[in-house]
C-alpha cells in the first residue's frame, strides 16, 4: 500500500515543471494572504464599529448632562490638592 501511494504521488508530481509547483506555491500562498488579511480587516473594523459606538454613546450622555445642568463636562475632569499653578511674584 505504501508503495503505490509513493508511486502515484510521485508519478503526479513527475507531471509538473518546477516552474509550475512554484506558480501553484506561490498562489496557494497569495491565496492564504488574501484570507488571513481579510480576516484580521474584519476583525478591526469590528472593533472600530464597538468603539465608535461607545464614543457616539459618551457623547449622547455629555450632551445630555450639559443640557441638564448647562455647563460643559470634559471626559478628564480632574481635581488635586495642588492648588493653582501660577507664577506667584
Amino acid at each position: 500500500m505504501k508503495v503505490s501511494v509513493l508511486g502515484a504521488g510521485t508519478a503526479g508530481a513527475g507531471l509538473w515543471t518546477a516552474s509550475e509547483v512554484a506558480a501553484i506555491v506561490g498562489a496557494l500562498v497569495a491565496i492564504a494572504g488574501l484570507i488571513i488579511t481579510w480576516y484580521y480587516k474584519r476583525k478591526a473594523n469590528r472593533r472600530l464599529e464597538a468603539e465608535h459606538l461607545l464614543r457616539q454613546q459618551e457623547r449622547q450622555m455629555r450632551m445630555d448632562l450639559m443640557r441638564a445642568t448647562g455647563q460643559p463636562h470634559t471626559a478628564c475632569e480632574t481635581r488635586t490638592d495642588f492648588g493653582a499653578l501660577e507664577l506667584q511674584e
